[in-house]
């Protein structure tokens, strides 16, 4: 059985500011180096030092790869599609399909992140942006992701909602058990399993109510007697 940024002073930042009134630099170390940690030391006389003008870069581009729980479990190389800003010879920015492959470790959880530098959208007069790639897993019938916790639907009679009783469960594992449901559950409930989930993950059993596409004649009378009563 189962259980149960702020800017001011035109725009310079903070260490900034203190290294344009005392001649510092940067953090270092959790102090403001050349400054001996004070901002009157010896060595805040010195001149500022010109900061460096970065490059400018393409936009970042956000793509998804969908995978199945068996291809989670083994990993691989996988290939994904999707459009990229580059320049074409009229020297205008344009949309093209880019195929990229990208390895994945066995055991990979939903929602993985991975980076994967100069990627992304070109820039006419600078570096290309970065693609941003997010793993989903398919959950499967009668499941969903809520985050990072997949969710898995527990059809329940309304009769064991409100008196109480148990449902039969199959986790994704396949592992089949009796949940115990108590009474005045409500339908949206959710019960947490640590470590039932997905490569180990959690999960999470929401009881939702089965629905009847036919009534028999004893479910009809049975019905009319709780609306008499007011269920």
């Amino acid at each position: 059985m189962f259980g149960g940024s702020q800017s001011g002073m035109g725009g310079a930042g903070f260490e900034d500011v203190l290294g344009q009134m005392f001649g510092g630099g940067g953090r270092r170390g959790g102090q403001f180096s050349g400054m001996g940690g004070s901002p009157f030391g010896s060595q805040g006389r010195g001149r500022q030092q010109p900061q460096q003008s970065q490059r400018p870069k393409g936009r970042d581009i956000n793509v998804s790869i969908d995978i199945t729980t068996e291809q989670a479990a083994d990993g691989g190389n996988f290939s994904f599609t999707f459009k990229r800003l580059k320049p074409n010879p009229a020297g205008t920015m344009e949309a093209k399909s880019v195929t990229l492959q990208t390895q994945l470790k066995a055991g990979v959880t939903h929602g993985t992140i991975k980076r994967m530098k100069g990627q992304g959208n070109d820039h006419p007069q600078g570096d290309s942006g970065d693609v941003i790639l997010t793993v989903r897993i398919d959950a499967g019938e009668g499941r969903f992701w809520d985050g990072e916790v997949l969710v898995q639907e527990v059809k329940t009679p309304y009769s064991t909602l409100a008196l109480g009783g148990k449902v039969k469960v199959t986790l994704p594992s396949g592992k089949e058990g009796l949940l115990k449901v108590p009474a005045n559950t409500q339908v949206g409930d959710r019960r947490r399993m640590s470590k039932a989930g997905l490569g180990g993950g959690d999960l999470d059993l929401e009881f939702v109510l089965i629905e009847h596409e036919k009534l028999s004649k004893e479910q009809t009378k049975a019905l009319e007697s709780l609306r008499e009563s007011g269920l």
